[in-house]
Formats: C-alpha cells, structure tokens, sequence
C-alpha cells in the first residue's frame, strides 16, 4: 500500500474517532472514567425577568453578570443525578467565563454555587441551600477583553442527610458575589455551566 493511501487512511481514522469523542458522555480522564452533563436552565424565568442580560460575541452566546443586588440578576437549573455516578466521590462544577472589558492583573471576580437536592417523588423540598464560592484573579496574559477562565465548584455529596444519591433531584443557582479587593471593573459573562460525575457503570437508567 503507498504511502498517500495510508495518510488518507489514518485521517479518515482520526476524523472518525474524534467524531466519536465529541458524541460520547463519558471521557476518560486521569483517575478513572467521568460523565459530563450540562443541567437543564430555568429559561422561561430569564425571559420573564431579562436578567441576567443575554450577550452575543460573534457566533458565541452568554449571560453578563454585575455582583448581585437581590436583583434577579441569577441563574436557577436543576439535574437528575445520573445512576452511573459512584455514589462515592463528590461532584465538579464548572463555570466557563469571560472578561466583558480589559481588567487590570491582580484585580478579582467571585462566583457563587448555591445548591440542594432532594430524593425525588418523596417528602417536601426545604428551602435551605449549600454554598460554594470560587474567586479567580486576573492574571497576566490573561487581562484582555474576552479573556477566558475556568471555575471549578466542588459539590460536597455528603452535606445532604442522607447523602446525594442517584436519581436526586438537584438544584442550582449561580450569583456573582463581591470578591475581596482589588475587584475588577466591569461585568462577568458566564459562557457555560456543565457538571461532571466520576462513574463505575457502563449504563444504568436511574
């Protein structure tokens, strides 16, 4: 076989595997298998309220956050927690955001996770909540507008009496709260909001 065929072969090959990658859930990562999923958004209360405002950027969309006033200015979603999760680890959050304006290096932003879960179709819901912050510093490099960072939320599975299960209902609402100073100038947008499980089941309904 020559050489072109099996370029062209391996790029067919590779082309396909990456396909396949971008459908999977589930990706491997170090320390075993995690399953990514994105919580379902409360959309109809964004609209109803048209807070936070809806940015644009090219063909990217998000929602541009001021430090919350009792304002509206929040994000509620909810998740089923996935019956292939462990049961034994706790839960990431992640929060992928970007400068609206230039800041200046050093200056801080602060987000905040606020969450509560609840086994499903039993008892009554509380209105207590858990409370996860993540303050991010402006780095160096990294000060421009559109800049981008990553926060990481850490949901604790053992708060909850009993503990976060399979098949909870979950809840969540994001702020942007006041940071320590120096805090940056302008607002926050908040790109996406995704979650990820370690697993130890190929599949499982609940």
């Amino acid at each position: 076989m020559n050489n072109s065929l099996v370029n062209d072969l391996w790029r067919k090959i590779a082309g396909i595997d990456k396909r396949l990658q971008r459908q999977e859930a589930q990706e491997q990562m170090p320390g075993g298998n995690r399953l990514t999923l994105r919580p379902q958004l409360y959309a109809g209360r964004v609209a109803g309220v048209a807070k936070p405002t809806f940015v644009v950027l090219g063909a990217y969309g998000g929602y541009s956050f001021p430090i919350y006033s009792s304002d509206d200015e929040e994000l509620f979603f909810r998740e089923s927690i996935p019956g292939r999760w462990d049961g034994a680890s706790n839960i990431n959050a992640y929060a992928v955001v970007m400068l609206s304006a230039a800041e200046d290096v050093g200056d801080k932003f602060q987000f905040r996770l606020s969450w509560a879960s609840h086994v499903t179709g039993s008892g009554a819901l509380a209105s207590a909540v858990t409370n996860v912050g993540t303050s991010q510093t402006v780095a160096a490099g990294r000060s421009a507008q559109y800049s981008i960072y990553v926060l990481t939320f850490a949901v604790n599975y053992t708060v909850p009496t009993p503990d976060l299960a399979a098949g909870d209902h979950f809840g969540g609402r994001i702020r942007r709260v006041a940071a320590a100073a120096p805090q940056v100038s302008n607002e926050i947008i908040l790109l996406d909001f995704y979650m990820t499980y370690n697993v130890n089941k190929i599949y499982k309904a609940a």
